[in-house]
């Protein structure tokens, strides 16, 4: 009787339950070619295939080739909490295809709290690249326990995902130059340091999408300056000189902007540059405000805000090359306003192709010694008649 209910008892806590099926709507259908293949050959020839299409792209520069630009909810990418990246496409540095068909959204503190647990670090303060870059994750691997599947359905196989994230990566600038420098002016610093683009091939498989600049207060951290001009590299040969044209313009545009504002109505423009507009390089080609410009009737026409060391001149070109033109010779050696160095600006005069002529502006010599006969005999004459006046 005591053994028949031992073994009731010990029967009674053996209990195994029917496995949950998945949802019908979570079923999904992977056909593709090689499912009938056994494992080890299947692999086999994904890594032939590979192999060969590996090389493709490493010849190709590294780089954005479309879309992936940020956007918030809010009135800026500094001000909000949150960011998306719009879908796009691009190629790392190994030669490889990044491709975020759906857009990514992310938490700015969720980041910084990535880096400092990834570097384990506390203070944030610095200027870094937001990096998007794509990893492969396994779902339920072969070694993971049954009662650890993330799947209800025991039945499913293991999966490999792609997983697109974003991060950061921090440049070697000091924390007190990030606090002490105008935004503008540390953009242009490493635009310009970095016009050849070779820092990309350390990023192995990601891409920079913007430039930015983090401050820390404690636990606090604070995001002063989002810029997508300064950190953007698109998939284009010399692509660190349209980032350094591409900065300035901004640049520009933003302190043309802050000067149309009420406030600074009464301010002249060339002094509003001057205490506003802080760029120690320029790219070799690109375009200036025509509201800079002054004495465009002389033969040596000036512009507001330009060092006294740049000498500036002006030369006539068609309108439908002026692109070409700035495509041509913006690889050139960037433009240092701290120091002279021989450099010089010249204006290109737009002209439309039936009025353009090479020698427009050629403006020929005067006759000093004509000249000085004419106002010789003119103050004469004039004496003469004021006399018998």
């Amino acid at each position: 009787m005591d053994a028949q209910r031992i073994k009731e008892t010990v029967m009674s806590l053996i209990v195994l339950h029917r496995p949950i099926a998945s949802d019908p709507k979570l079923q999904r259908v992977h056909l593709f070619a090689g499912r009938h293949l056994g494992e080890e050959e299947f692999d086999r020839q994904q890594e032939y295939a590979d192999a060969r299409l590996s090389p493709l792209l490493k010849t190709r520069p590294a780089g954005v080739v479309y879309g992936l630009r940020l956007a918030s909810s809010g009135s800026g990418l500094a001000e909000a909490a949150t960011f998306v990246v719009n879908p796009g496409l691009a190629v790392t540095p190994e030669g490889y295809t990044l491709h975020l068909q759906s857009p990514l959204k992310a938490q700015w503190q969720r980041v910084i709290e990535d880096y400092l647990q990834r570097t384990a670090t506390a203070d944030a303060t610095g200027v870094y690249y937001l990096t998007l870059q794509q990893s492969q994750n396994t779902i339920d691997a072969p070694r993971v326990e049954p009662c650890q599947r993330a799947e209800f359905d025991p039945t499913r196989d293991s999966r490999l995902a792609t997983v697109t994230s974003v991060r950061l990566q921090r440049l070697a600038i000091a924390p007190a130059v990030v606090t002490a420098t105008p935004a503008d002016q540390l953009q242009n610093w490493i635009a310009a340091d970095r016009v050849d683009a070779e820092f990309l091939d350390n990023f192995n498989q990601a891409i920079p999408l913007a430039l930015l600049a983090i401050t820390s207060s404690g636990d606090d951290h604070t995001i002063n300056w989002v810029s997508e001009a300064a950190g953007r590299y698109d998939a284009v040969a010399r692509s660190g000189y349209r980032v350094l044209l591409n900065q300035t313009a901004a640049a520009l545009r933003q302190v043309m902007q802050n000067h149309s504002l009420p406030a600074n109505a009464g301010t002249p423009l060339a002094d509003f540059l001057d205490n506003n507009l802080n760029l120690d390089f320029l790219p070799a080609a690109g375009e200036l405000p025509l509201a800079w410009l002054k004495n465009a009737d002389s033969p040596n026409p000036d512009f507001m805000w330009l060092p006294q060391h740049l000498s500036v001149d002006m030369v006539p070109v068609p309108e439908d090359s002026v692109l070409d033109l700035i495509h041509r010779h913006l690889p050139r050696r960037v433009i240092d306003l701290r120091q002279p160095a021989g450099d010089k600006v010249r204006l290109l005069l737009a002209l439309r192709r039936q009025d353009y002529r090479a020698d427009l502006l050629d403006i020929p010599p005067t006759d000093t010694q004509l000249e000085s006969d004419l106002y010789r005999f003119y103050m004469r004459a004039y004496n003469a008649w004021h006399r018998w006046r």
